[in-house]
């Protein structure tokens, strides 16, 4: 089995708040294997098919709505007007196979580093967070329209696996985030960030080195 290795370009909205002077920046593919396998992406063995890829990119997609409906609430006029622009910007990255698979497999391998640590989401936890993140959603149309035309049964059988990777990346960036305060305890919010950011590439790059990564491009 190949290695492919991918150098991702993380963006803002991964520690919780999104710095709009950044776009994502497109990596090539260093090794594409093509197979007549209809899976597009295997690693460690697990594989992915595109349907799996569609659901990533549609809950990145559904994450920049909520964020363009939370911004709008306070935003007037040209500001308004500029939001909705940079949001929908950042959805038409996502149009790109290369961003979709990159955001894919930077979940999946960050979540399995954290099943290394013998990380674990309680099922109480999980079903909680789905249901605060359902209920967010469920006041705004603009994404319900998102899931009625995705479809609804799609949506439902796949936001608990997808919430719970999505969880165990966060622990990692918790871990970071804590590990960068207690050695730069008096630096500004924005340096943490930046450093975090920092240390989270490194990591992420030093655990996909690790780990067996078969890419199937048609």
């Amino acid at each position: 089995m190949k290695k492919a290795f991918i150098i991702l370009i993380l963006i803002g909205t991964l520690f919780g708040c999104v710095i709009k002077d950044e776009s994502i920046v497109e990596d090539h593919l260093n090794e594409a294997v093509k197979a007549e396998s209809d899976y597009i992406v295997a690693i460690e063995g697990h594989q992915f098919f595109e349907k799996d890829m569609d659901f990533y990119t549609f809950m990145q997609k559904v994450k920049n709505e909520v964020n363009r409906v939370n911004d709008a609430e306070s935003l007037t006029g040209k500001e308004l007007e500029e939001s909705n622009q940079f949001w929908e910007a950042q959805n038409k990255q996502y149009d790109n196979i290369n961003v979709q698979l990159q955001k894919m497999i930077e979940i999946h391998t960050m979540s399995l580093l954290a099943k290394e640590k013998n990380y674990f989401i309680p099922v109480d936890k999980l079903e909680a967070e789905v249901k605060r993140f359902n209920a967010l959603i469920a006041e705004m149309p603009t994404v319900q329209e998102m899931i009625q035309r995705y479809g609804e049964k799609n949506y439902k059988s796949n936001i608990r696996l997808y919430m719970e990777e999505s969880m165990m990346r966060d622990r990692i960036i918790d871990d970071i985030e804590k590990e960068v305060w207690e050695k730069k305890p008096d630096a500004s919010d924005q340096e943490i960030k930046f450093l975090a950011k920092e240390y989270y590439e490194e990591l992420y790059q030093d655990h996909l080195s690790q780990l067996e990564l078969e890419i199937n491009v048609r």
